[in-house]
């Protein structure tokens, strides 16, 4: 029965690795005895049978990525982006052809460049001084650089 138990448990973690490990782990540092013994008999049958763990490795750093993406592209709901605005306000000028083309991609990608392009060309366009039309888009500001 004993190993029936660690055979099933072994093919229902190696069938969901990402997920199943996640939650099995604790057994892992269960106080009963036999538990963990049983949980490291069950992790050596994985291995034995070739299951590979990166994925679960690959999955976490993906996940990472995605968070900081949503962070970076985060809006306030009134089409401002607080977390862009404070980077930007933050990079060396010299940097801000490299960033602009960064923060084009992660917007992109995440569906919100029309949002961003609204509240770069925005800002620059408040920032105007009255009557100076004719210094619109054409200074060394984040809204040229996305341009």
């Amino acid at each position: 029965f004993r190993e029936a138990t660690i055979v099933a448990m072994s093919n229902m973690l190696t069938a969901n690795i990402d997920s199943g490990l996640t939650h099995a782990i604790a057994l892992g540092y269960h106080e009963d005895l036999r538990t963990r013994t049983s949980f490291i008999e069950v992790l050596t049958f994985i291995l034995k049978q070739g299951a590979e763990f990166n994925s679960l490795a690959d999955t976490s750093l993906a996940d990472r990525y995605n968070q900081l993406l949503d962070l970076v592209t985060m809006d306030t709901g009134e089409g401002e982006h607080p977390i862009m605005i404070s980077l930007i306000n933050s990079v060396p000028f010299d940097n801000l052809d490299e960033l602009a083309e960064v923060l084009v991609v992660l917007f992109d990608y995440k569906n919100k460049l029309p949002s961003f392009l609204t509240e770069i060309l925005m800002t620059e366009v408040v920032a105007l001084e009255s009557g100076r039309l004719d210094t619109l888009f054409r200074g060394n500001t984040m809204a040229c650089k996305v341009l």
